[in-house]
């Protein structure tokens, strides 16, 4: 009899002991996870005391409002932290971690992005929206869903670019500025709300967080590093006629000439110069020994 007792009861006491099991897995990896989390401000905050740094932990200025209603703003278990403000060569910035999980149980997968921000006053702000282009936005076109045409073939083929209103995103990517993500394209960018956020895929520390955060020092160094570098390239790069007080202005004197003539047309074998504009330093060529001229770029006329 009891033998026949255990045989009943034997499977159905392991399918209980495996419950508990895992239940007691579950309890200590979310106990863990908070203090972890926990542990980890406090480090974060006092490098950040000692750095003359803010830390915000996952209470991030305009964060949420960014982020609302884009690409990011998707799945379940939406969370951000680890937000640092600092200024960066005169610039406020912040940078934070941002998570999503989407789908459920099995076919679930979390996603992590590396985030900063910069303000930037905008004269007449709008919405901007850039990453690279995929085949599905080619396919797009085909039905008539297209992006801004750019006559940079090569950036417009290269990149997916969104804006409202058009003449913002237009007036944006100048010149200077789609050399800039020519050459570091990297990195997806949103402008909305007189905010430039920029953003890949990855965490911000990767695996040596908490080793760096035991010795006391910053685990996301690199990332502030080269995002600030990359916000400060494209602040320089903004038309300053976009800008709060930068405004088109008429002058009596545009030019400064840099350098000597720099190339002759074939055609006419005119000689040109060129020009950088008091106004927006945008640089433009012109025929030598014109009198009267005009920024291609923001408009600024004045004379040689």
């Amino acid at each position: 009899m009891p033998s026949t007792l255990m045989i009943i009861f034997a499977p159905m006491v392991c399918l209980i002991l495996v419950i508990v099991f895992f239940a007691a897995l579950i309890i200590g990896i979310l106990i863990l996870g908070f203090t972890w989390r926990k542990w980890a401000d406090k480090k974060l905050k006092a490098i950040c005391d000692k750095n003359g740094m803010i830390y915000y932990g996952d209470k991030i200025p305009h964060a949420k409002q960014m982020i609302k209603g884009t690409v990011l703003d998707r799945g379940h278990s939406q969370r951000m932290y680890y937000g640092i403000g600092r200024s960066h060569d005169g610039l406020d910035m912040i940078t934070f971690q941002y998570k999503f999980t989407v789908g459920h149980g099995k076919h679930q997968h979390t996603y992590h992005y590396k985030i900063a921000m910069m303000p930037v006053d905008f004269r007449q702000g709008g919405f901007i929206y850039i990453r690279k282009e995929s085949l599905l936005d080619k396919m797009g076109g085909v039905f008539g869903l297209n992006d801004l045409d750019f006559e940079h073939q090569k950036f417009s083929d290269k990149f997916y670019v969104k804006a409202k209103p058009e003449k913002f995103g237009y007036d944006f990517f100048s010149p200077r500025m789609i050399e800039l993500f020519m050459k570091y394209g990297a990195y997806d960018m949103l402008v909305r709300h007189n905010i430039v956020m920029i953003y890949n895929q990855g965490s911000m520390g990767g695996i040596g967080t908490m080793f760096k955060l035991r010795k006391g020092e910053n685990p996301f160094e690199k990332w502030m590093g080269s995002s600030a570098n990359m916000l400060k390239m494209i602040h320089g790069r903004i038309q300053k006629f976009l800008l709060v007080g930068r405004g088109r202005k008429e002058v009596e004197e545009v030019p400064v000439i840099r350098g000597q003539v720099v190339e002759e047309d074939v055609i006419t074998a005119e000689k040109l110069v060129t020009i950088e504009c008091p106004a927006c330093s945008e640089e433009f060529k012109v025929r030598k020994g014109k009198k009267s001229i005009s920024c291609p770029s923001c408009g600024t006329r004045g004379e040689m």
